[in-house]
């Protein structure tokens, strides 16, 4: 195939795998994780929604059909992530199913069906991280028996979801065509994958520039400092002496603005990364580099995104030439583009494609604390 040919196959493909997964394959994982015991995050927690009970074997009736009906078409004609793009979403999902397997048991539940339930999940995400049709399977089993569906590993989890439908779409693609284009499949994947990390960082550069009365009012007034020291107040960081934790606190108190203008422009490059193939490497590996200081400063380790980028960049890297010339060009950059703006509206309460975590005031180690706060601006939240 030619080069336009190409990029029109490209944007065919993020388009019908965009609306496959937001019509059919998102809500069936969150109707088959909620029938099999979580809930509807963020309702009964504050880091996801975990089951108080075992399996009832009725639960495991019902979602079974749907998840049988998504694997068999993805064992009939789905197609297989080529080259390195495979490792991103295997790559995605392991860090999320090590992460679920090694939380605490409740204590305040028996612990025989929860040993059931880890072992179950334990054999089915093994199985899909070796065979990729079972992947839509493993998702619905750790977010249903196991709480998966949190804020930390949604950027990992919507790549397992996004990659499942575009081998649906690429698979359906091909039988209705008669023809393959290895290259313009592998463009079209790693312009959905990227998008969907990337995606993370744009919603949350936009919640920021809605905080306050002026676009420019969070990076003029947050203060990165009191994050750092309360994190150190809850015991992170008491691995430092009292007085290197001060300094380090005046340090970035001296640099908040310009530590502010930097996570806004980090949470920028997203728009133009797939405009060249360097803006997509500097876009995601800024993005490792935002968590990594995060997690220095306070704690709060977003372990599944510092992961999952490493394995895009080194996906990035490694694919042809041929692929590179199609996912970074015009045509996947405005698709990629189209994407992130409709999830920009997803955000502001329209469901799009998927909709991106809210900034909201947390300082509690605890769920749902009564507070009432006022911001510099005579506006007040909580209770």
């Amino acid at each position: 195939m030619n080069w336009a040919a190409g990029s029109g196959r490209v944007l065919c493909e993020v388009a019908a795998t965009v609306a496959l997964y937001r019509l059919l394959i998102s809500p069936a994982t969150k109707w088959g994780s909620s029938r099999l015991g979580a809930g509807d995050y963020p309702a009964r927690a504050l880091n996801g929604t975990y089951p108080v009970k075992p399996l009832a074997l009725r639960a495991g009736l019902t979602v079974s059909p749907m998840v049988i009906a998504f694997t068999v078409s993805a064992l009939a004609f789905g197609r297989t992530p080529p080259g390195s793009l495979c490792w991103v979403s295997t790559t995605a999902l392991g860090v999320v199913l090590w992460r679920c397997l090694t939380f605490d048991y409740d204590a305040a539940h028996p612990l025989g069906w929860q040993r059931w339930d880890r072992a179950s999940v334990l054999l089915i995400g093994a199985a899909a991280l070796i065979y990729e049709p079972l992947a839509l399977a493993a998702l619905v089993a750790v977010c249903g028996r196991l709480g998966g569906w949190t804020h930390h590993a949604m950027a990992s989890l919507r790549i397992v979801r996004v990659t499942f439908g575009w081998s649906l779409i690429a698979g359906g693609l091909g039988l209705l065509t008669g023809t393959h284009d290895a290259s313009a499949d592998a463009a079209a994947l790693l312009v959905l994958q990227g998008t969907v990390f990337l995606s993370h960082y744009v919603t949350a550069l936009r919640s920021k520039l809605r905080l306050g009365p002026r676009p420019w009012s969070w990076a003029t007034r947050n203060r990165p400092e009191f994050l750092v020291a309360a994190a150190y107040a809850w015991g992170w960081g008491r691995f430092l002496p009292e007085r290197t934790a001060r300094s380090v606190v005046r340090t970035v108190g001296s640099a908040a603005r310009w530590l502010n203008w930097g996570t806004l422009a980090v949470e920028a490059l997203g728009l133009v990364a797939f405009a060249q193939r360097p803006l997509a490497v500097l876009a995601i590996g800024c993005a490792i580099l935002f968590n990594v200081v995060v997690v220095l400063c306070s704690g709060l380790f977003f372990l599944e995104n510092i992961v999952t980028g490493a394995a895009l960049i080194v996906a990035i890297a490694s694919t042809p030439t041929a692929v590179q010339l199609l996912a970074f060009d015009s045509t996947s950059w405005l698709a990629s583009l189209a994407v992130l703006l409709l999830v920009l509206g997803a955000s502001h309460g329209s469901p799009l494609t998927w909709a991106g975590g809210r900034l909201r005031f947390r300082n509690a180690s605890t769920g749902r604390v009564p507070r009432r706060l006022e911001n510099p601006w005579r506006s007040t939240t909580g209770s």
